[in-house]
């Protein structure tokens, strides 16, 4: 075991605050293991825990690189199934989701490749860095992405579903998770998980507007009737002339919008003079809301915050107001300079214990 990560998982994971917020009883948990054989291994696809208590001496057991949670389940039976369909049971106990913690994943790798939609088209192909460690400068314009994702997310939890219990996380590479905890939500277990999918990434109202050839004025019909989709342009308007600019996409943008292929540099401004609902669409292929769809999956894990990232060491951390990534704590800091990383895990560790709190009174 190395002993760099052995330090980190005894002193500096909050595994009390970690456990107090996402802890379901029998829910499944993972963990994912540093060894000289194998230096990356998760110990198992996940085991139920039917208490805390037996989590937390694993954990400190094992001191692992990662943690993983899933969903909690239990054990049902054909009498207490007898009300179901006998086709919908092939064995005698079968198990059903009890509880699961919702989970938005944004990676920039789905901004990165074009998207197929329906009849053949395609998004824009948009130039994102795959790691923060690879190229920090186009990481920085990629983030711009990540920035008007969590915007729209946070509101549309707050003034369509009247959700506070939610927080950001760090993945420690390239990209956010969107945590929620709100037992309203969550207790909609699978169903209740993709229609939040659905209508934060506004599915339906989207791939009428996407469809390639679609009239304007159907196209400006549906955008008038979702209230989500045109919050989502307000937001991302605001930032086209930047985006236009670090993608140098002013020839895809006149293309797509006006039919002439025309590298000149222009304002978004001027582009919605010219065709007002062909530039909305435009705007909202490139930068729409893009969710991890295998979080849906009911069986899909997902890492616990300061779990610490295998590819660049990051450790994924909760985000305050004007995070910037390339600040986050790093393990090879602690290696380096214990003080420096220390510092750095003050302000993480100071707002999960604030979430671990505000839960425990129930606020």
């Amino acid at each position: 075991m190395d002993p760099v990560y052995k330090c980190y998982a005894e002193n500096f994971f909050p595994l009390d605050e970690v456990m107090q917020i996402f802890y379901i009883k029998n829910m499944i948990i993972a963990f994912v293991l540093n060894t000289k054989n194998f230096p990356w291994k998760r110990d198992d696809e996940g085991e139920t825990t039917d208490t805390a208590e037996k989590a937390k001496r694993k954990f400190t057991m094992l001191a692992p690189v990662q943690m993983h949670f899933g969903p909690s389940y239990r054990k049902e039976t054909r009498a207490q199934l007898r009300f179901f369909p006998e086709r919908h049971i092939e064995k005698d106990a079968v198990r059903v989701l009890v509880d699961m913690t919702v989970v938005l994943d944004i990676d920039l790798t789905d901004y990165q490749h074009s998207v197929l939609v329906k009849g053949g088209e395609t998004f824009p192909v948009l130039r994102t860095a795959s790691k923060l460690s690879e190229d920090p400068q186009t990481f920085a314009k990629s983030w711009l992405f990540i920035q008007i994702a969590m915007e729209i997310i946070d509101y549309v939890l707050v003034n369509n579903f009247g959700c506070k219990d939610y927080f950001w996380v760090f993945s420690g590479n390239k990209g956010v998770h969107c945590i929620i905890t709100d037992k309203k939500i969550c207790s909609c277990a699978q169903k209740g998980n993709v229609a939040l999918h659905n209508f934060i990434t506004c599915n339906q109202a989207a791939q009428a507007i996407f469809y390639p050839g679609q009239h304007e004025a159907l196209c400006r019909n549906v955008y008038n009737q979702s209230l989500t989709l045109q919050f989502c342009y307000k937001v991302i308007k605001d930032h086209m002339d930047k985006i236009l600019e670090d993608q140098c996409m002013y020839s895809t943008a006149s293309k797509e919008i006006l039919g002439i292929e025309c590298p000149k540099v222009r304002r978004w401004a001027w582009y919605t003079q010219k065709a007002e609902m062909r530039a909305i669409v435009f705007a909202l292929k490139v930068a729409m809301v893009r969710l991890d769809a295998n979080m849906l999956k009911d069986k899909h894990l997902f890492k616990s915050p300061f779990s610490v990232n295998i590819n660049t060491g990051f450790v994924a951390v909760p985000m305050h107001p004007g995070f910037d990534p390339a600040s986050a704590p790093n393990i090879a800091d602690l290696a380096r300079d214990p003080d420096l990383f220390r510092k750095k895990m003050e302000r993480p560790l100071a707002l999960i214990r604030d979430i671990a709190a505000k839960k425990s009174a129930g606020i």
